[in-house]
């Protein structure tokens, strides 16, 4: 098994945490201790989650909590997003792009849940 960064899984999650850090910067200051730390706290979440699961695979166990674990952190981004979206704090091509890589992420991780032993 490879090194967790060198994983497509990881790369995404930690390219939409950036982009999430990137567009959290348009939420008012008054919502920001809210919203915006949770967005950006739960998408670091879901980086942190898979590299663990990754460092421990001799363990089916704990590889299968993490993972969820991080299934579990990347669908809190995808509410999250919706959020933004509904309150209008980004467009709807920003809503749509990281939706699709949130979305992209989740199946990623599932499919690993799935073939464990392909990783």
């Amino acid at each position: 098994m490879g090194d967790y960064k060198n994983s497509a899984v990881y790369q995404r999650a930690y390219e939409l945490a950036l982009d999430i850090f990137s567009v959290s910067k348009n939420i008012p200051p008054l919502e920001a201790p809210g919203l915006k730390e949770k967005l950006q706290d739960a998408s670091r979440s879901v980086c942190l989650h898979l590299a663990d699961g990754f460092k421990r695979k001799r363990s089916r166990d704990y590889f299968d909590a993490k993972f969820y674990d991080a299934e579990m952190a990347n669908e809190e981004v995808g509410i999250l997003l919706d959020f933004l979206n509904s309150y209008e704090y980004i467009n709807r091509h920003e809503y749509a792009e990281l939706v699709n890589k949130n979305t992209e992420i989740g199946e990623m991780i599932r499919y690993m849940l799935e073939h464990p032993n392909k990783f």
